[in-house]
């Protein structure tokens, strides 16, 4: 089993990750699943046309990254128990 510390830093990393996303112009835009949809690697799998519907792309990256944060807060719990993994997440996002 993980320790409280390691989930903290789990957060960190995650936390970590959605400052450099939210940084992106495809996150913010919306767009970033279109460019995930056009990968060979998933055309083999065919794409219902409304997947690339605008709206749709939007709200599919948006989600993402508040699933991501969420996840972040999920695995980050024990930063409230200790304030320097707190302090470490909050500049991460800077």
């Amino acid at each position: 089993m993980g320790t409280a510390h390691d989930s903290a830093a789990i957060g960190v990393a995650i936390f970590r990750g959605i400052s450099f996303e939210v940084k992106g112009v495809p996150w913010v835009q919306g767009t970033a699943l279109f460019y995930v949809y056009h990968l060979d690697e998933l055309k083999r799998f065919p794409l219902p046309f409304w997947f690339f519907a605008p709206m749709v792309l939007k709200l599919g990256s948006w989600s993402a990254l508040v699933l991501e944060f969420s996840l972040a807060f999920w695995f980050g719990e024990a930063c409230s128990l200790h304030p320097i993994n707190a302090r470490i997440v909050v500049s991460s996002l800077a």
